[in-house]
């Protein structure tokens, strides 16, 4: 009866030690699904996030490609314009729209020379004064330009490499916890 009693009672102790350890498995099986499920939802975060960022750098890129042609054609536009009306007195007037009309009727240059040539000197001064002042301005732009854009590949490489990193390091958790998951499955079977 005695011995009996001790098979009971340790019969009953492993029962217990069963169902704690049944339930431990289960709570780590549940908590493995839910990391599972959060490192896909991650790893779909991260595809989404590369593909934004690069797209959004493609079209900075082309913007920037677009924007440098623009602000070299006004430069180039006030390299013609600037000495043309520093050119302007009342009797060159006529000479440098002679000039200009080989260029073509609806010219804008032509049109500013003529306005600027029915301005007085000082007038004329100020103007010529503003148009270097803009020529510097807009080298200066090109030149930050340059710069932002360097530095907005510089972020993008870096953010790239960072999503790389977050996503391999994602890739191999999600592999641990699935091989620990399978093994945890098999611990409830047996």
């Amino acid at each position: 009866m005695n011995k009996f009693n001790q098979r009971i009672s340790h019969a009953t102790n492993e029962i217990q030690e069963a169902t704690g350890a049944i339930k431990a498995l289960r709570k780590r099986r549940r908590t493995l699904e839910k990391d599972i499920e959060t490192g896909e939802t991650q790893l779909g975060l991260f595809d989404r996030e590369e593909k934004a960022a690069r797209s959004k750098r493609q079209k900075d890129g082309t913007d920037f490609f677009a924007r440098q042609e623009q602000t070299k054609l006004v430069l180039d536009a006030l390299e013609v314009i600037i000495p043309k009306l520093k050119a302007i007195t009342p009797h060159t007037a006529a000479e440098t729209f002679m000039e200009l009309a080989k260029l073509g009727a609806a010219n804008p240059i032509a049109a500013l020379v003529e306005v600027a040539s029915s301005l007085n000197g000082e007038a004329l001064a100020k103007c010529i004064g503003l148009l270097e002042e803009l020529q510097v301005d807009f080298a200066e732009f090109l030149e930050d330009d340059m710069e932002n854009e360097i530095n907005a590949k510089v972020n993008f490489d870096k953010l790239m490499a960072e999503i790389s990193v977050l996503r391999k390091a994602t890739k191999e958790k999600l592999a641990a916890d699935r091989l620990e998951l399978e093994e945890v499955e098999q611990a409830l079977k047996n």
